[in-house]
């Protein structure tokens, strides 16, 4: 198994969700934190800004040790950076944006 995440960046996705452009960042960086700590323990918590959980196990329990690699959608060099910080791999079919971008996400992660 595999797991690719993306954060909502269209209005659309943001205002069907209720979520605040200025919060959307931190809430999938947070999110990611919650999923790792529910692949990688048999009962895990969190408390954050944006999430409280109570104790939980997750079932059924995932395989792959740690966890299965994390992908993570990215459109800009400031996201690459952040994927790398958050130990995702960054989804570079994803960069729709051009080849300058691409060109932009490479310099920025040598």
């Amino acid at each position: 198994m595999e797991l690719g995440v993306g954060r909502g960046n269209t209005t659309l996705a943001l205002r069907a969700f209720e979520v605040s452009p200025a919060e959307n960042k931190a809430q999938q960086l947070e999110g990611l934190e919650v999923i790792r700590r529910a692949l990688h323990n048999d009962v895990f918590s969190y408390v954050g800004e944006h999430y409280k959980i109570p104790p939980r196990g997750l079932v059924p329990r995932g395989l792959q040790k740690p966890y299965p690699p994390i992908h993570m959608a990215t459109g800009s060099p400031e996201s690459s950076a952040g994927s790398g910080r958050t130990g995702s791999r960054r989804d570079r079919r994803r960069v729709l944006s051009g080849l300058r971008v691409h060109r932009e996400h490479a310099a920025h992660l040598r």
